[in-house]
């Protein structure tokens, strides 16, 4: 027989062999048990953690990739604003030399014209 003391009161008791490890075994449970308990809650947060974790990395991911191309989309724009101001700069330029090749042949037949009147107009001196 064994002697168990209670903790509480600090009765002693005799208790015979399979009553003792009985009691072994419920204390034995209880801590199993309270184990048991302790790793799944610290197993539960890791793995919400790690979810957490995942979905965050996953949202960075997304957002960089958004980040690129956003970035690229504006510098496709920029290029193509570029191109527009080219094209209207060669534009503008070619109405400004189409003036101005006008503007030099009509000066040209203005010429022609006043020395066409003042052949016309001058006397031929015979001798």
């Amino acid at each position: 027989m064994k002697e168990i003391k209670c903790p509480n009161c600090g009765q002693v008791f005799q208790v015979d062999e399979s009553g003792y490890a009985q009691i072994v075994q419920q204390v034995r449970d209880q801590e199993f048990n309270a184990e048991l308990n302790r790793r799944e809650k610290e197993l539960s947060e890791k793995s919400e953690t790690e979810k957490k974790l995942a979905i965050n990395e996953a949202v960075r991911k997304k957002e960089r990739e958004s980040d690129r191309a956003l970035e690229e989309i504006n510098s496709r724009l920029a290029e193509r604003e570029q191109q527009i101001a080219a094209l209207k700069a060669q534009v503008l330029g070619a109405e400004t030399e189409k003036k101005l090749a006008v503007s030099e042949a009509l000066q040209e037949k203005e010429k022609e014209m006043k020395n066409a009147i003042e052949k016309i107009n001058d006397p031929v001196i015979v001798n």
